[in-house]
């Protein structure tokens, strides 16, 4: 691949993946977009803010990573779901050339779905109308859709459910971290409720790398998790051994019913089958690094 567009490069996660796109695809061009210039060495820095009508003037991509998105922790603005995260990337990538057969990685996430008492959520899970996080990233899955084949992309939208990965922030896990390492204590809801929505950022690299070398043009979206569920209050355990720390753990009634994600199809596309505790144990080991 030649040249690779990846957005959302001033996130933790951003920039580790620009990292491992310089090391997996040394000789190709590698466009970090982000609202603020990137400073990287090896990469070609890409002004962009999703809500700009002109876009930026690129060459033909073989590949994009698309991260960039307003999420509920920047914004309580319900309409800027829709006019960043739906509106400015549909403007965005239509307005954008590939090569033939390029491949499109569409960082999703599982707040697609809608709340239901199903014990799992699989693909076919209902999808909310009423969250506008979830429903714009649903959106957006239906323009990738529509673009790959247009375009002949070979699309994927990974719907993310807890992330792991050193330097992140803003979920549930990245506050089990910090609560730890400033000595306070965890406070769990459904401890008794299994759990397996989480997974290990570089499993992520995994599946885009197997998914690019087997694609076929198109769209498919997938659920990505980890295997071997393990009950909330066991996952708080297992999370403070991780880290080597010690915390008070309490506990508190839930409000909704405990949920299994289905990640079967992302597996077979090329997910490592890891288990929740493997997760957690490198999430420690590269936080503390």
């Amino acid at each position: 691949m030649q040249n690779i567009l990846l957005t959302g490069a001033h996130s933790p996660t951003g920039r580790a993946g620009l990292a491992w796109l310089r090391e997996t695809f040394p000789d190709a061009v590698l466009f970090a977009a982000s609202r603020s210039r990137v400073v990287m060495r090896g990469v070609t820095p890409v002004v962009l803010d999703l809500s700009d009508p002109a876009p930026p003037t690129l060459p033909p991509l073989d590949a994009v990573l698309h991260l960039a998105a307003v999420t509920p922790t920047m914004t309580s603005d319900r309409e800027a779901f829709e006019r960043i995260n739906v509106v400015g990337a549909h403007r965005l990538f239509r307005a954008l050339t590939y090569s033939p057969g390029a491949v499109f990685f569409n960082f999703s996430s599982l707040s697609v779905y809608a709340a239901s008492s199903r014990p799992e959520i699989g693909e076919d899970h209902p999808k909310t109308s009423t969250e506008p996080y979830g429903a714009s990233k649903f959106a957006f899955e239906q323009v990738l859709a529509e673009l790959a084949d247009e375009r002949a992309l070979c699309a994927i939208s990974a719907r993310i459910p807890v992330l792991l990965a050193p330097g992140i922030g803003s979920n549930f896990m990245s506050k089990w971290r910090d609560a730890l390492l400033a000595g306070r204590d965890i406070v769990l809801f459904n401890p008794e409720a299994p759990f397996n929505a989480c997974v290990w950022w570089p499993d992520l690299l995994t599946l885009i790398d197997t998914f690019r070398r087997r694609a076929a043009t198109g769209h498919v979206a997938c659920n990505t998790a980890t295997t071997c569920a393990m009950p909330v209050q066991l996952v708080a355990r297992a999370f403070c051994e991780a880290f080597g720390a010690t915390a008070r753990i309490c506990c508190a009634p839930g409000v909704k019913p405990g949920q299994l994600v289905n990640s079967d199809r992302a597996h077979g596309l090329g997910l490592p089958a890891r288990t929740v505790l493997d997760a957690i144990t490198l999430f420690a080991e590269g936080s503390r690094s």
